[in-house]
């Protein structure tokens, strides 16, 4: 749990307030190469504070084509908001939020919104290398490394390349 005490801001003392710490684990999920160092700064809304991350880091992930591991730079601003539990509308706000809420001693745990923020909120396809050639699709070796008899090269990538026989009749 990454605990921030935000207590000096609803208390309205201060209007908002920077943070700067780095994290070497995180979750089993997610495998840290390098220190994560996250900042930020917290601001004031009412009976919610919102917090403004910047993450950044280097995490190691498996190509979505080839399978192989390698190590992938993480670089994403964010924010998310926390709302007080003194509030009248506790029930909504808790399925609303589930886990961003600022306990009656003032505490926010930051640590689910960074990591919904790098694996849930994904940029997309893991991918090695731009030049990435995956795994074959017949007897599964992976074609960065290997070529198979298996793979036709004349047919190539193309599904349909089959059809053209068809017109050959």
């Amino acid at each position: 749990m990454l605990k921030i005490n935000v207590s000096r801001i609803i208390d309205r003392k201060v209007s908002e307030e920077e943070f700067c710490f780095e994290i070497r684990n995180l979750s089993d999920d997610i495998k840290l190469v390098s220190p994560l160092l996250v900042s930020g700064k917290i601001v004031g809304k009412g009976a919610s504070v919102v917090v403004y991350f910047n993450i950044k880091g280097l995490e190691e992930v498996s190509c979505d084509k080839c399978l192989e591991k390698f190590t992938r730079t993480i670089d994403r601003n964010f924010e998310q908001e926390y709302v007080f539990l003194g509030t009248d509308d506790k029930e909504e706000i808790l399925e609303e939020l589930a886990g961003f809420l600022i306990d009656d001693k003032g505490v926010i745990d930051i640590e689910k919104a960074i990591i919904e923020e790098i694996s849930v909120n994904d940029l997309g396809l893991n991918v090695c290398s731009k030049t990435c050639k995956g795994l074959c699709p017949k007897c599964g070796v992976n074609l960065n490394k290997t070529k198979c008899s298996c793979y036709n090269k004349n047919e190539g990538d193309n599904p349909f390349a089959k059809l053209s026989k068809l017109k050959e009749k």
